[in-house]
């Protein structure tokens, strides 16, 4: 299902304020940003900076300063991240006009509230400009760091049968409709565009014991295991991540009851946050999904993962006829 947010706010609610020169670890002037190599890297400070820009990505009405850089497109796919940075940021990247092509708000960093895009099909020769910015009014110390990606294939056939860009398996965010896991396996495409987001779910009936999910994508992705009631959804045991593109989302869930449950899977960060800018349909969108459950002990009573004492105290104080 799209999971939609708005993204791109220009014209009125891009505001610049005075001009200044441009200096080294980031340029408080938008219309004179420091360049930086790719692959390339530069640190800085947000706060020293002032607030010259903000756009919807997907929250807006930010205040914080920011800092800028230019950079020189090469073929391919470039990341830019910030995902080590001591505050909550947000990035932009823009064309010469000043058009967003590319934004993130909470999608790395080991709270979730850092940031990462990745450019897809950027053009040789053309120069692109970046602008680190914060949430609300956050500002502190970042690091800057533009890498080349040849990112990764994920050759499988599609079988979750929803061509990128369509909605055929949306779950809960598409009035209950859900994909099928036949075989524990599925392959197929996610993206997030302009401030919307695919996410898939697939329906589950596990017969109990340890349950796992796990995802391997060309973009960064998220995986949940959810109980199956729309109305009151929760994460049940521990959500993955793949931390970036190429990698894998492990979500899993130790001693499952019996019951159905709900698979889910889109691009996301750290912490399960959303990411809806920089995987547009084109790209870089397949994905492997594979579920593994293994069936409880039926003598480990007290389920502690072993057969021991316990199980025999158990068996003990309930011995007699059965009720």
């Amino acid at each position: 299902m799209a999971d939609i947010r708005t993204c791109i706010t220009l014209g009125a609610a891009v505001v610049f304020g005075a001009s200044s020169i441009a200096l080294a670890q980031g340029s408080d002037d938008p219309f004179n940003p420091q360049s930086i190599s790719v692959p390339g890297s530069d640190s800085g400070n947000t706060c020293t900076g002032a607030d010259n820009f903000d756009a919807v990505c997907p929250y807006t009405g930010s205040t914080s300063p920011d800092k800028w850089y230019s950079f020189t497109g090469v073929s391919g796919s470039a990341l830019l991240e910030i995902c080590g940075s001591l505050y909550d940021t947000k990035i932009y990247v823009l064309d010469a006009g000043f058009n967003i092509l590319g934004c993130s708000d909470d999608s790395c960093g080991s709270d979730g509230f850092k940031s990462q895009v990745l450019m897809n099909g950027l053009n040789a020769g053309d120069t692109y400009t970046v602008a680190i910015d914060g949430w609300g009014g956050d500002c502190g110390t970042f690091t800057l760091n533009i890498s080349l990606v040849a990112g990764c294939d994920i050759n499988c056939t599609n079988d979750e049968n929803e061509p990128c860009g369509s909605d055929t398996n949306g779950g809960c965010n598409a009035g209950g409709i859900f994909g099928s896991l036949a075989g524990g396996t599925v392959c197929g495409t996610a993206w997030a565009d302009a401030g919307t987001r695919d996410t898939d779910w697939f329906e589950l009936n596990h017969g109990g014991g340890d349950l796992t999910w796990a995802v391997d994508a060309e973009f960064p992705v998220v995986a949940f295991i959810l109980n199956s009631n729309c109305a009151a959804l929760a994460i049940q045991g521990t959500p993955g991540d793949s931390g970036g593109i190429c990698g894998m989302a492990t979500a899993s869930f130790l001693n499952a009851p019996a019951a159905l449950y709900y698979l889910f899977t889109a691009t996301g960060g750290a912490g399960g946050s959303g990411i809806f800018e920089g995987y547009p349909c084109g790209g870089d969108n397949n994905y492997s999904g594979t579920v593994q459950s293994t069936l409880p002990c039926p003598y480990d009573l007290d389920g502690d993962g072993n057969v021991g004492f316990g199980d025999a105290l158990l068996i003990l104080s309930n011995w007699g006829p059965c009720p």
